[in-house]
């Protein structure tokens, strides 16, 4: 893939970091996949413009933890594909997702013992994103109605931000889910 079709993407603090992976075979394969799917007719979440979203709200530079979730939504609301490019947000929608509900109720517990305390539970995490909180799917993208559908071919991705691109900075990397993609 051509970095130059890519690069307004990712904020200019990941470039130096993801350039060698856009431009790689491997990328190559990822985009190979998600045209030909493309052209079966098959519905991907998120919208393409969307799939690195996560790495354009949260410079490297600025990032504190990663909460790394397993895939995009895989539903629609009215019509509309729910996943937005970020991990369990879902401000598309404009109502909490099951995984965001738990996710907050994690928080609270966490937190807040269990108190109950009155907050805006929104489903736009983009201010978590700006607080330096990278919220990365395994699978950047997936097919509507699929959970899980495109984690084999994101795994080179993965595996690459994880090791490369976060390896030894020390910023905690937090897996939710069933499956450790690494």
């Amino acid at each position: 893939m051509l970095w130059d079709n890519f690069k307004n993407s990712f904020h200019p603090s990941w470039w130096n970091k993801i350039k060698p992976f856009i431009e790689s075979p491997e990328c190559d394969k990822i985009y190979e996949f998600l045209k030909i799917e493309g052209k079966r007719g098959k519905k991907i979440a998120p919208i393409s413009s969307l799939t690195y979203r996560a790495f354009l709200e949260t410079p490297l530079d600025e990032c504190k933890v990663v909460i790394m979730g397993l895939c995009p939504y895989h539903s629609a609301k009215n019509n509309v594909l729910i996943a937005d490019g970020l991990a369990l947000s879902c401000s598309i929608s404009d109502s909490l997702q099951p995984s965001l509900e738990k996710f907050y109720e994690g928080i609270e517990n966490e937190l807040y013992n269990g108190l109950a305390l009155n907050h805006k539970k929104s489903p736009d995490l983009s201010y978590l994103a700006k607080q330096g909180v990278l919220l990365f799917n395994a699978a950047l993208t997936t097919e509507f109605g699929k959970a899980g559908s495109h984690l084999e071919i994101w795994e080179p991705f993965t595996k690459y931000v994880i090791e490369i691109a976060l390896g030894y900075t020390g910023i905690p990397v937090v897996f939710l889910g069933k499956l450790c993609p690494v």
